[in-house]
């Protein structure tokens, strides 16, 4: 990829290096990435009884266990300039674009099952898009666009 003229030594301390820069940029923030909760099935119908006849047929009951992922992440922001304050909610309101720079961990997770959604900062975003990938000699990281839920 014209990388030709280091040494793997060099890549790889440039990749060490560059992933110093991903740690210490996402300064300890992580994205959360929820899932579609897993549906246990804990109890079935009777079904020794007919509709209509002796007792009454139960439904099943499910338990739905919650699943999530929390991984560190660069979470980037269109602007860094504070929005107006709205006068009627007394708030900022951030309409524009969210990126997030995560690993590879976090893209196989993202990429595996139905994502409800992603909490970073506090806030709550839907996936806009596809990812798109960047490679740094050893090194991939994905990037993915955010939408603010309403």
């Amino acid at each position: 990829m014209g990388y030709d003229f280091l040494s793997d030594a060099e890549k790889a301390s440039l990749s060490g290096n560059f992933d110093t820069v991903f740690q210490t940029l996402s300064n300890g923030r992580t994205v959360t990435v929820v899932k579609e909760p897993l549906k246990t099935l804990v109890s079935t119908p009777s079904s020794n009884n007919l509709f209509g006849f002796g007792e009454r047929q139960t439904d099943p009951t499910f338990i739905y266990t919650p699943v999530s992922g929390i991984f560190p992440a660069m979470i980037i922001y269109a602007s860094k300039h504070p929005s107006p304050l709205n006068p009627e909610i007394n708030v900022r309101v951030y309409a524009g674009p969210v990126t997030i720079k995560v690993q590879q961990d976090c893209r196989d997770y993202i990429n595996d099952g139905v994502n409800k959604h992603i909490l970073a900062d506090g806030k709550t975003f839907f996936l806009d898009g596809e990812e798109r990938r960047q490679l740094f000699l050893n090194g991939t990281y994905y990037f993915y666009n955010l939408k603010a839920t309403k």
